[in-house]
């Protein structure tokens, strides 16, 4: 092999290790994209159909981004499903 020939060689070599990077940064990303989508569901269906009753805080049902709002330190909860907490007599709280 000649000076060119090798230089030529290593340049493919090096652009198919390239190629094989980029294609795996790719992979990676799709991946986290779905990743995301598949936790963005299950945090939606959360959202939308459970709601907490916190010790102490009277007969209402909060969300879980309300009960981060106007709880402190540790607190004592029961989990339902939206209509399961109506049924029990609790209404909507405000956060």
């Amino acid at each position: 092999m000649t000076i060119i020939d090798i230089d030529k060689f290593n340049a493919e070599k090096k652009i198919k290790e390239l190629e094989k990077e980029i294609n795996d940064l790719k992979n990676q990303s799709v991946e986290s994209r779905l990743d995301i989508l598949k936790n963005e569901n299950k945090a939606k269906f959360l959202d939308e159909n459970i709601v907490f009753v916190i010790n102490g805080y009277g007969n209402y049902y909060y969300t879980y981004d309300c009960v981060q709002k106007i709880t402190s330190g540790s607190y004592t909860y029961w989990a339902y499903n939206k209509e399961a907490a109506i049924s029990k007599g609790y209404k909507k709280g405000t956060c």
